[in-house]
């Protein structure tokens, strides 16, 4: 069993793509309930650069280990687990919050992590594909929380990491209609993979163009996963009066933003316009819902990756010892799919 690992280190406050640090760690004492995990490839995420970002040093806990999500391969398990042998596959995630606290992420060669957020990988996906399923695939589970079979959908955002997967659990959740912003390529490839109609962002004005077609048959719901306001001040042209308009919040939050910047005092306004004011003050009519990730929805992750209904896609991934190129390339907002990480090996 490993005692140690090879991993990126965040061990100063800065852009991640400039201050990661390749270290030697100490694996912690593996806990009764914890599996350890030979990491094939770790995912990055936006939230990792942040925390990294908005969190003040001293919150931090610094150095740690960024990255929640990971594939690999089962090398240890706790002494109360029984359901997972030393050389499965498996697929799962650190939680952000658990990151923030100090908890190791999986941007590292092994990855002590709770039994419940690992599982089993499918025969049919690999290593590559399952590593970045995780955090975006329950992302968009929360997303579609209230969805009803029949429902019309749009997606602001239709082409980024968790647009694709939300685009899949509409589809299999049996909506009526989904439609979604993307620009160029991007938008020729969701529609490929199921999206039925889509708005080019680079084009047209995305909430004009909403309110032009589909004032007459409006949305059941709206899932913006960029985090737009200027979509959502524009609503109620476009999505019915019973409609909720949901979020994945700070999308806007670079390495630079400060936690007093004009960036993150924006994003409250947007959500007292949202949330509390009347529409005689500006408020918007219309139901409205900041995603809190809901972990309880793991084994319909699970059920979805395993009969195939979820698609992951890869964008690019980098050698281990790219992470800062990596992370610059996530920060640039290009992506289309995951950024990986492959795992060194020791």
């Amino acid at each position: 069993m490993a005692t140690k690992a090879r991993a990126h280190v965040i061990a100063r406050a800065g852009s991640l793509a400039q201050t990661l640090e390749q270290r030697d760690v100490e694996l912690p004492a593996l806990g009764a309930d914890e599996v350890r995990v030979r990491v094939a490839y770790a995912a990055l995420n936006p939230v990792d650069y942040k925390i990294a970002a908005l969190l003040p040093g001293f919150l931090q806990k610094l150095p740690r280990v960024p990255a929640s999500d990971f594939s690999g391969t089962v090398d240890a398990v706790g002494a109360s687990i029984d359901s997972l042998k030393p050389g499965t596959r498996v697929y799962g995630f650190v939680p952000a919050e658990d990151l923030a606290r100090g908890k190791n992420g999986a941007l590292a060669t092994f990855v002590n992590v709770p039994r419940k957020f690992v599982l089993p990988a499918p025969a049919h996906l690999s290593d590559e594909e399952l590593g970045g399923v995780t955090l975006v695939g329950l992302t968009a589970l929360t997303l579609a929380a209230t969805l009803r079979q029949g429902d019309r959908v749009l997606i602001v955002g239709g082409s980024t990491a968790v647009g694709l997967l939300a685009a899949d659990v509409a589809r299999a959740k049996g909506a009526s209609l989904i439609v979604a912003s993307a620009s160029g390529a991007k938008a020729k490839f969701i529609k490929e993979r199921g999206v039925d109609e889509t708005i080019d962002y680079r084009e047209v004005d995305v909430a004009g163009e909403l309110a032009l077609r589909y004032k007459n048959e409006p949305f059941d719901v709206a899932w913006d996963c960029i985090g737009d306001a200027s979509i959502h001040a524009k609503s109620p042209a476009y999505l019915k009066p019973d409609g909720e308009y949901r979020t994945v919040g700070a999308t806007g939050i670079v390495p630079e933003t400060g936690i007093f910047s004009t960036k993150v005092l924006g994003l409250v306004g947007f959500q007292l316009k949202a949330r509390v004011l009347p529409s005689f003050l500006g408020g918007i009519p219309r139901k409205f819902s900041m995603l809190h990730l809901d972990k309880t929805l793991f084994p319909e992750l699970q059920r979805l990756v395993d009969s195939g209904k979820i698609r992951p896609v890869v964008d690019r991934t980098f050698a281990f010892d790219e992470a800062r190129d990596a992370y610059a390339y996530l920060i640039d907002g290009r992506a289309l799919g995951k950024v990986n990480v492959a795992a060194a090996r020791s």
